[in-house]
């Protein structure tokens, strides 16, 4: 049996092919402009679901594109997770500022998951490259943001340096995953 792996990104170039007994459909296209009526037996969103929107919304999606018994998973930062808190320092609080125990909670909660496990993964970042090459505050702060950079009312990279003073050289990278199984 051929594995099917359906991606959804903005960013990808579409197309569709096989490669090592895998066949690959990648759509250019957002996970809430996406339809399908299909049901899938995974559904993975890796660091995603802060692009989102609306999570009782995502996750009653997500539910309905899973066939029973299929799973669900997903990877969030941490509240602890050392691009979490710089983020919480450069931006101001907003919708997207999801981090990986408030998906864990609202996944728990809604009706249809059978069951949920949850793991931590504890990585480090080395924030003194950051530090060291100017090449990475762009990137860096690209990624903090979690959405396209506004020059005129965002922080700029200097910004990023000067906080970057209060972390420590090889900091914590702390993401939740979780695994919940659909309902039969």
């Amino acid at each position: 049996q051929t594995l099917a792996i359906t991606g959804i990104d903005p960013d990808v170039t579409p197309g569709e092919f096989e490669e090592n007994g895998v066949r690959w459909r990648l759509l250019r296209e957002t996970f809430q402009g996406w339809h399908d009526d299909r049901q899938y037996d995974v559904v993975n969103a890796d660091q995603s679901l802060y692009y989102l929107g609306n999570m009782q919304t995502v996750i009653a999606r997500v539910l309905r594109l899973l066939r029973p018994g299929g799973i669900f998973v997903a990877t969030c930062w941490s509240r602890d997770d050392a691009l979490h808190r710089l983020r919480t320092r450069l931006f101001p609080p907003a919708n997207d500022d999801l981090v990986g125990e408030e998906v864990l909670a609202l996944v728990r909660r809604a009706p249809g998951f059978a069951h949920v496990e949850t793991a931590s993964f504890k990585t480090r970042v080395r924030l003194r490259a950051w530090r060291e090459d100017s090449g990475f505050l762009d990137p860096a702060l690209r990624v903090i943001a979690r959405r396209p950079l506004d020059p005129a009312s965002d922080p700029q990279p200097e910004a990023l340096l000067s906080i970057l003073n209060e972390f420590p050289d090889l900091a914590h990278r702390i993401n939740i995953a979780l695994c919940a199984i659909r309902e039969e």
